[in-house]
């Protein structure tokens, strides 16, 4: 249970209801800075981290999760790159990797398992650590759940530090391991991306260097910092020569109900602590056919 993960690591062997309460000030913190466009937020803070995994985590699984299946069902194209035994995705702004576990959700509704071999790439790629074992962790016992799937974890990840706001363009490494890539994704992070024209520029470099039969995917709540980036990007030459636009949607889903552990000692109705009960966001799917 993600819960049990999460004080588990953060705790520092407090119980959990007074280990919740203890993570208020920090769910605050958090929603406060992410009402405004390009938030600074220090992820490296253990109580940050642990808010942002109990409110924030659980959704952006959910959001991956809808965005993939929306789109396979949108273009065949997709929808095989889902169905491969191996996929090799990076994973850009990952932090604790949210979108490693709603990638696999929506192979497995599919009817695949795939293999993911998966580049987490983020700026803050060390400080994450510690959640992305958690990620690990909750990917596995979701395994065990499931009846016919083996135990062993089907995703294999590699952590790189990089920054979507870099002025410096692509090294020759960088493309060549964009070359090789079936999935890109960039999720929930180019809001906080403070020089957006070096975030314009980054994404169409990734677009360029991306092989033909590949899908890029860039989804976020509704910032206009993410909007104009998605506006970027169909603007741009890359896309309109190259990608087929998959779809480009508003989309407004259902929140993952948190457990009762969290509505009695965490969430509350005000003060900036309440629980979500709707995901706004935006999406920009496309597919490279040459």
């Amino acid at each position: 249970m993600l819960v049990d993960q999460v004080a588990q690591t953060y705790g520092d062997g407090l119980k959990l209801p007074a280990f919740l309460q203890q993570l208020k000030p920090a769910l605050r913190s958090l929603r406060n800075r992410y009402d405004v466009d390009q938030p600074q937020v220090a992820y490296d803070a253990p109580s940050n981290q642990a808010a942002y995994l109990l409110a924030y985590y659980p959704h952006y699984v959910r959001q991956t999760d809808r965005v993939l299946r929306e789109a396979a069902a949108a273009h065949p194209g997709f929808a095989s790159i889902l169905q491969q035994p191996t996929l090799n995705a990076t994973l850009i702004g990952s932090g604790p990797l949210p979108e490693g576990l709603g990638l696999l959700q929506a192979c497995r509704v599919l009817g695949n398992m795939p293999v993911v071999k998966a580049i987490s790439m983020d700026i803050n790629a060390a400080a994450w650590s510690p959640a992305r074992r958690i990620t690990r962790q909750v990917i596995k016992d979701w395994m065990q759940r499931l009846a016919g799937y083996s135990k062993h974890s089907p995703l294999e990840v590699r952590e790189q530090v990089f920054d979507l706001a870099d002025a410096q363009p692509l090294t020759p490494e960088q493309q060549r391991s964009f070359g090789r890539q079936d999935l890109v994704i960039i999720q929930n992070c180019c809001n906080e991306v403070k020089h957006q024209p070096a975030l314009f520029a980054k994404l169409q470099q990734i677009l360029a260097s991306l092989p033909c039969g590949s899908a890029f995917v860039i989804s976020d709540f509704q910032y206009g910092a993410t909007n104009a980036a998605i506006q970027s990007l169909l603007n741009s030459d890359v896309v309109k020569q190259h990608y087929h636009v998959l779809h480009c949607p508003q989309r407004k889903i259902p929140a993952v109900t948190a457990p009762s552990v969290l509505q009695q000692h965490l969430f509350e109705r005000s003060n900036g602590l309440w629980a979500r009960r709707v995901v706004k966001y935006r999406a920009l799917c496309l597919y490279r056919h040459s």
